[in-house]
């Protein structure tokens, strides 16, 4: 226990007394100073009173009270005037030591004073450049790290400041940007005119509300590519409020806006096959009344066209796991309109096996042809029958003909319907292919040709 009691007081009340001793140190110099100068008086001989000045200077002139220093300041020059006007009256050699002596402390006391000072003013001043450099090194850094394109500007308009991205789209580095006027930095157009646009740091440096997207803007860089953007602007602030300059923040959208434009493909997709649904319905009823002699052959043959377009719709949502036959694609999704009559399917040529990534877009490339033969072409009919013919040209590349025969007469469409926008646009995004109808007065014809961007294995002939 005691040898506990004597660490703590070891580790703090020494350094209590530490304290207490540096406080005290001023007041003893002043008094050593007081007592020097009347010794200098009664032992003008004395060769120790300078090193006692000295004593003083050093235990008072690097206090850190400012009150505590021009305290001795004024002690000192009073002594020094003090032994000026008596050496003046009396002429006495005692008090000429004595005014040399407090003249030298005055000295000695002013040139540490300042050096101490001045030491001290060169390690704050160093201190608070380090500060400020590990400060602006940090700001640097996570500016840099920001995924969006930031420039800041000044007050009148040159760029500052850019970080990486902004370098990337700009066509700009940092180095060459600096200095340069925004326009010609950030360089924004119209997207359906191709028309510059004004500037969106001119509203910021003016202080008003912060400016934002206003219309599908394009960003053209120093080598030319246009990026897609939005962005925003928004002035820089003083303490006062004052506008220091501004900071324009944008980002490239290509991505998000193929995101988008998926997406409302998706939903207009969606959509389409709501409404087809019922077309469906509709034809599956008017093809099974013409076969059904009773209700319930009616009810039979509606219930199995059910089944057969369910399981083409699943077939559709959900993509094979492993590759699939073209000649079951084929079979499956038209097998729901043939009224299980044999002759009005002739499939021929190579059987392809479709790669997982090919197949569902392949099967909706039918169903959509199947859907619209169904509702228009061949297969309206009694006696339409519908001839599908598949032919690898070169390594990945196939050709599908699509041809109708003994339906009603083709009626060219006056515009092109949302069927026809989705073949479309399977064939060119998901195959980098072409397609090709034919409006033919004694049938519908098609020819596609797909790029298969997955390997798919080519089976025997039919």
């Amino acid at each position: 226990m005691s040898q506990t009691t004597w660490v703590g007081w070891d580790r703090l009340d020494v350094r209590q007394r530490l304290a207490a001793l540096r406080k005290a140190l001023p007041w003893l110099g002043a008094g050593l100073s007081v007592a020097v100068f009347v010794a200098d008086l009664s032992l003008p001989r004395s060769i120790a009173t300078g090193a006692i000045y000295v004593l003083c200077v050093l235990a008072t002139a690097g206090h850190p009270s400012r009150n505590m220093t021009l305290g001795v300041a004024c002690l000192t020059s009073l002594q020094t005037v003090i032994a000026a006007t008596w050496t003046a009256v009396a002429a006495a050699a005692a008090w000429a030591d004595a005014v040399n002596g407090a003249i030298t402390l005055a000295a000695i006391w002013a040139s540490a004073g300042l050096l101490l000072a001045h030491l001290r003013t060169t390690v704050r001043v160093a201190e608070v450049e380090e500060r400020a450099l590990a400060d602006a090194t940090w700001l640097a850094r996570t500016l840099a790290s920001i995924g969006d394109g930031v420039i800041a500007v000044n007050r009148s308009g040159s760029v500052r400041f850019m970080n990486p991205v902004a370098e990337t789209l700009t066509g700009w580095t940092a180095g060459e940007a600096v200095g340069q006027p925004l326009d010609a930095v950030f360089d924004i157009r119209s997207e359906q005119t191709g028309e510059p646009l004004p500037n969106p740091a001119t509203r910021a440096l003016e202080e008003a509300p912060a400016a934002g997207p206003a219309g599908a803007k394009l960003l053209q860089s120093r080598t030319g590519e246009l990026w897609p953007i939005d962005e925003s602007a928004s002035p820089i602030l003083d303490d006062l409020g004052g506008s220091r300059g501004c900071v324009v923040v944008f980002r490239e959208i290509s991505e998000r806006r193929r995101r988008e434009g998926e997406m409302e493909i998706r939903l207009r997709e969606s959509g389409h096959r709501i409404r087809n649904v019922f077309a469906n319905m509709r034809a599956l009823l008017t093809l099974c009344e013409r076969t059904s002699a009773t209700p319930a052959d009616l009810v039979k043959c509606m219930e199995l066209r059910i089944a057969s377009l369910v399981r083409s719709t699943d077939r559709l949502q959900h993509a094979p796991d492993g590759a699939t036959s073209s000649h079951d694609i084929i079979v499956g999704e038209l097998s729901p309109y043939l009224e299980s009559r044999s002759g009005r399917l002739r499939i021929s040529g190579d059987d392809v096996l479709m790669a997982p990534g090919n197949s569902l877009p392949f099967a909706m490339i039918i169903h959509e042809l199947a859907n619209n033969a169904a509702k228009y072409g061949s297969l309206s009919t009694e006696r339409g029958r519908i001839e599908v013919r598949l032919q690898r040209r070169v390594a990945g590349v196939i050709a599908l003909d699509w041809r109708e025969f003994d339906g009603p007469p083709v009626v060219p469409p006056q515009r092109k319907g949302l069927g026809s926008q989705l073949i479309s646009g399977l064939v060119r995004m998901q195959f980098s292919g072409d397609w090709n109808p034919d409006y033919a007065q004694e049938g519908f014809r098609c020819t596609v040709t797909l790029r298969l961007p997955d390997e798919s294995v080519e089976a025997e002939p039919l």
